[in-house]
């Protein structure tokens, strides 16, 4: 196993550099992410948040700022890195995808990828089609309730300005 330093290996990566709670994890939500680590750039002191009874099992959380946890986190490293150099914006060097219309319906157990307009909220048994998934107009949900399986490439939002 690798040492794990910086969020080289982020599968859940938090751009935002100044936002509090920039990655959230609350409700009775249950999230298991196999190798790779959950990343904010944000320098909040609560960038990284665990509420409520939500149960996160991740390699490793890294942050430019800091990590707030009300439940304890299963994680391979011995505890979160905070203070953390921002991770470098994987997306920085690619063109943006094309904006798709219509709109994705996003009330469906199977998902394919495209643009989900106001948001993405996802509840029960979902299946997500790999692919390119970009969020306009709202925020990336997971209900409590939610159990979402498959191999997403990527998801974007807030959606650029060259793509609103």
């Amino acid at each position: 196993m690798s040492l794990i330093i910086d969020g080289s290996k982020a599968c859940l990566t938090a751009l935002n550099h100044s936002a509090p709670k920039a990655a959230l994890f609350s409700g009775s939500s249950n999230l298991k992410l196999t190798g790779c680590v959950v990343m904010s750039n944000s320098i909040a002191p609560d960038a990284i948040k665990l509420q409520g009874s939500a149960s996160l099992q991740v390699d490793c959380l890294v942050s430019a700022g800091g990590v707030s946890l009300s439940n304890p986190v299963t994680t391979v490293c011995a505890s979160p890195i905070t203070q953390a150099l921002p991770a470098a914006d994987p997306f920085a060097d690619l063109p943006a995808p094309p904006a798709t219309n219509p709109c994705q319906n996003s009330n469906q157990s199977a998902l394919q990828p495209g643009t989900y307009c106001r948001g993405l909220s996802l509840s029960g048994n979902v299946t997500l089609s790999p692919g390119v998934y970009v969020i306009q107009g709202g925020d990336f949900k997971a209900n409590s309730n939610a159990n979402i399986s498959g191999e997403v490439s990527s998801f974007i939002w807030p959606v650029p300005p060259a793509l609103a």
